[in-house]
């Protein structure tokens, strides 16, 4: 049975938990001294050789086939952390790193950031890694994986931004995957989370062709939100009553895109699993805040999605939205979104730029040229 990454990374986080509840004590190689019980004291390759022992146990038909230290190469002294299914076509070859800011005496490791974004091959930090499994000829999707533990003082998130800063400079690396866990027994590794990216062949163009046409449909449903908002400025002194179909038309084409962009920059809920997300687009940007109240978020939702729901009315009791006030929250999110996308889709960002000059200058039909 061929595992997903996703999957993975959550089955690791249960098997942590799973192992640490049965208290094992890890040994201090220089004092022989036991370390106070929880998987969170383990070297990484006996952490990892815990959790994949109990994952092949309760978990058999998914992770019944697996081995640690993988040589890279026959007679290689440099070995691949883990290899799940069967040589000689792997399902996954996957390199591991630990981060554990804090020791058994809760004493800061400083050296901890070097063993993620050293840039030196002699470190074997995560960041090499990712050149290593890239160029490794060995069949097999191939994956990053990271386990840390987070006291409150050391969140483990301006890590692992910064590993995927420099990591995308690197290698095509693919969107985060995260699961939590928490409850463990260790009075100083309470808590944590397990991370992975795969790492795409060069020549692996699925997700990039995917992300190319979804943004091509970021930037329709940004040039409409314009074009919509500058035609109902353009009829604004129009009386209510006098106005036609097309004002209403035009009315649920503003609403209908900017909410698609809502979801996009600043989304509420779970999304679907065949969903463009936000960190998609930019790594571990989880959201960029789109300045609308709630009350009209949902306000938008319900007009959209329920016919029967009465209309928005202002004071005298005509249909009215805060049109202006949305587009200029929009306006400033995709600003934001495009700056931050500039250096990987920098054709793409100024069609977005090139949109608000043409709304600004009165100019909203060449919109749609």
């Amino acid at each position: 049975m061929t595992v997903q990454l996703a999957e993975f990374v959550t089955d690791f986080a249960r098997g942590m938990e799973s192992v640490d509840s049965r208290l094992p004590r890890a040994i201090n190689q220089r004092s022989k001294v036991a370390f106070q019980p929880g998987i969170g004291p383990h070297t990484e390759i006996a952490t990892v050789e815990l959790v994949m022992d109990e994952l092949a146990f309760t978990s058999a038909e998914s992770y019944g086939h697996f081995r640690i230290g993988l040589p890279y190469e026959e007679g290689s002294r440099q070995k691949c952390d883990l290899a799940l299914g069967k040589h000689p076509s792997w399902e996954w070859l996957i390199e591991v790193k630990m981060i554990r800011m804090l020791g058994d005496n809760a004493k800061p490791n400083d050296n901890l950031p070097t063993h993620i974004l050293s840039p030196y091959r002699a470190h074997r930090s995560a960041l090499t890694d990712c050149a290593k499994l890239e160029s490794s000829g060995i069949a097999g999707r191939k994956a990053i994986v990271m386990y840390g533990y987070e006291p409150d003082e050391w969140p483990l998130d301006p890590l692992v931004s910064a590993f995927e800063c420099l990591a995308t400079h690197r290698v095509n690396l693919g969107r985060r995957l995260k699961a939590s866990f928490d409850g463990l027994v260790h009075p100083v590794h309470r808590r944590g989370a397990v991370y992975a990216w795969e790492i795409l062949s060069i020549g692996d163009r699925r997700d990039q062709t995917a992300l190319s046409a979804a943004f091509g449909r970021v930037a329709h449903s940004f040039e409409s939100v314009l074009y919509a908002e500058a035609w109902l400025r353009s009829q604004a002194q129009t009386p209510a009553a006098a106005r036609d179909q097309g004002w209403d038309a035009h009315i649920e084409s503003f609403l209908i895109h900017a909410r698609k962009l809502m979801d996009l920059l600043d989304p509420r809920g779970r999304p679907h699993p065949d969903e463009v997300r936000l960190t998609d687009f930019l790594v571990g940007a989880e959201r960029i805040p789109v300045d609308i109240a709630e009350a009209v978020r949902s306000q938008i939702s319900k007009q959209l999605t329920h016919i029967t729901h009465p209309p928005v009315l202002d004071e005298s009791g005509q249909t009215e939205w805060p049109i202006w006030a949305i587009r200029d929250s929009i306006v400033d999110a995709v600003e934001r979104f495009g700056n931050a996308l500039r250096p990987t889709y920098p054709q793409g960002v100024r069609r977005l730029e090139r949109a608000v000059k043409l709304a600004e200058v009165g100019d909203p039909k060449r919109l749609r040229d």
